[in-house]
């Protein structure tokens, strides 16, 4: 869980923090990144990284580079990178991805659409439950 607390904390550069005791609703359009650590409602379209913090709750449809999930997020994202979401993550939603990663004990219900390099969909899991979960 440290690992996963690290990896949410550590952003190259954060342009973009929406704070624990914030609660906004819109739109946010940037090229550059954006951290949630509070609630937000809407939309999100960044041609950077996003990354929702272990107390963030995102009611919103995601367009990203790379998506850190670390709390929760009910809605669409489509990332074109790195879609990663750690132990105490949750994603309600589809997701478009380059790469996921679904670290043990975290949430996903959701159809994913894996996108290859040259922008063609390649795996479609249309699994309406999976949980990480320790054998």
């Amino acid at each position: 869980m440290q690992d996963a607390k690290r990896r949410t904390q550590v952003v190259k550069a954060v342009d973009t923090i929406i704070g624990k005791t914030t609660e906004l609703t819109g739109t946010i359009k940037t090229s550059g990144s954006v951290r949630i650590d509070g609630k937000f409602k809407g939309e999100i379209f960044t041609t950077a990284d996003v990354v929702i913090g272990d107390q963030g709750e995102v009611t919103a449809e995601i367009h990203a580079v790379n998506l850190t999930i670390a709390g929760k997020v009910e809605g669409n994202v489509e990332v074109k990178g790195r879609l990663e979401i750690v132990p105490t993550g949750t994603l309600l939603g589809n997701a478009t991805v380059g790469v996921l990663v679904i670290e043990e004990g975290a949430r996903l219900e959701g159809q994913i659409e894996m996108i290859n390099k040259e922008g063609q969909r390649v795996i479609k899991q249309a699994e309406a439950k999976k949980e990480a979960v320790a054998n």
